[in-house]
């Protein structure tokens, strides 16, 4: 498993905004 930072975030992001931009990418632990 890799980790990847994602910064510069909006702090209104929830993790469900998060999961739907990078779901094409694979699964989010």
């Amino acid at each position: 498993m890799s980790r990847v930072y994602v910064g510069n975030l909006d702090p209104r992001a929830s993790e469900r905004d998060l999961e739907d931009e990078f779901r094409a990418y694979g699964v989010l632990r």
